[in-house]
């Protein structure tokens, strides 16, 4: 899911491993994202895989907004 596009893939929570912790690859990208959105709270290290990726792709909309 490096590019953030969900579109033509499987929703995360329909992921065979979206029920795992957050990869250490997620957790980065997903702090940086939300320090980078002035959104520190969107950060939460509890987040499951399926949780991470959704707010990652979140994150990444509200930045590409103009």
């Amino acid at each position: 899911m490096a590019d953030g596009n969900l579109i033509g893939r499987a929703p995360p929570f329909d992921w065979s491993t979206a029920g795992r912790p957050m990869t250490p690859e997620q957790a980065a990208e997903l702090r940086a994202l939300a320090e980078a959105a002035h959104l520190p709270a969107a950060f939460d290290e509890s987040l499951t895989r399926g949780e991470a990726a959704l707010r990652v792709h979140a994150l990444r909309a509200e930045l590409a907004r103009p």
